[in-house]
């Protein structure tokens, strides 16, 4: 049997054309997949819609993404970074947090965070720190927490 773009044909018996047995997988794992792919292209459209300026087509492809695969790192950060620009800095930082409680190493997620908390800390915002006992993050407020909270 020949593959359709690329793909591996498969006989209903789950036979590869090459005679192989197909892997099983779920359709949770498949939709979990699927999901990943068009999350990570929902935030190259944001990274699109930032660098042309439409910062309201780009906040909704970056929320799209979030909704596809709530553990997106990428959107989180990429949101952020958007809402830090129109400084938006509570909903930043909440993205950044977000995050890095997905992604502790996330460089980018760090280095936003720091910037912004220092500016909201030299205009006198306070921070406040979180009360989960395993969370050792600057949070600006406990609404972050509230909207997810991964630790």
């Amino acid at each position: 049997m020949d593959g359709v773009d690329g793909l591996a044909a498969v006989a209903p018996d789950g036979a590869q054309a090459d005679g192989t047995q197909a892997d099983d997988i779920t359709f949770e794992e498949l939709r979990a997949d699927q999901n990943r792919s068009w999350a990570a292209q929902s935030v190259a459209k944001g990274v699109t819609h930032m660098r042309a300026g439409k910062n309201a087509e780009a906040i909704a492809a970056y929320k799209h993404a979030v909704e596809l695969d709530p553990k997106h790192t990428d959107a989180f950060v990429a949101r952020g970074a958007l809402l830090a620009n129109l400084y938006r800095y509570k909903e930043a930082l909440a993205d950044f947090e977000i995050a890095l409680e997905l992604c502790p190493e996330h460089a980018n997620a760090r280095e936003y965070r720091r910037v912004i908390a220092a500016r909201c800390a030299a205009a006198g915002w306070p921070l406040a720190t979180c009360h989960s006992p395993t969370c050792r993050a600057p949070h600006v407020a406990a609404w972050v927490h509230s909207r997810v909270h991964w630790c």
